[in-house]
């Protein structure tokens, strides 16, 4: 059976952003906060050959969806990722480390820029990104990988009874 790993690529940028973007996030009063899960190195080794789907489900775990791990903090505490990506955007800067770390593989755009230039960029991609685009994008992918490799996939183990578990 051949797996299509095309979507690795965004999945992998996309949680290592977070892991970098979101490094001192407090957006709760810290009266009502309960305190992170705390993941230690030797943790992370152990778990380095399924990193990604090992810290999700301590994110899922955690009282507050949010883990530390060190020098990284992960949330999908929606009024952290609120905090972060609209209320305080300013304080969590990529810096030039990621920056330039990146700028081969994102460029120069939005999601690898910060300050006046992130600006510049996010009013230019602000036509593109509203919900009803995205919904179209979205409907429109989703609908043709379930029409083009989804049903293929579902008849030809309909036809010769092989399993669809994942290995």
């Amino acid at each position: 059976m051949r797996h299509d790993f095309s979507l690795l690529p965004l999945l992998f940028i996309t949680f290592f952003f977070f892991y970098y973007f979101i490094q001192h996030c407090l957006c709760e009063k810290k009266s009502s906060r309960e305190p992170p899960t705390k993941i230690s190195f030797f943790e992370m080794v152990k778990n380095k050959d399924r990193i990604l789907e090992w810290t999700t489900k301590l994110v899922l775990a955690s009282p507050t969806n949010t883990i530390t791990m060190p020098s990284t903090v992960i949330t999908s505490n929606p009024k952290n990722i609120e905090h972060i990506l609209k209320t305080n955007f300013r304080n969590y800067p990529k810096g030039d480390d990621f920056i330039a770390m990146f700028a081969e593989l994102l460029g120069h755009g939005i999601i690898n820029s910060d300050g006046d230039h992130w600006k510049l960029q996010r009013k230019a991609a602000s036509r593109e990104f509203n919900t009803k685009n995205i919904r179209t994008i979205i409907l429109d992918k989703v609908g043709s990988e379930v029409a083009d490799r989804l049903l293929l996939l579902l008849s030809k183990a309909a036809a010769t009874g092989a399993s669809l578990d994942p290995p």
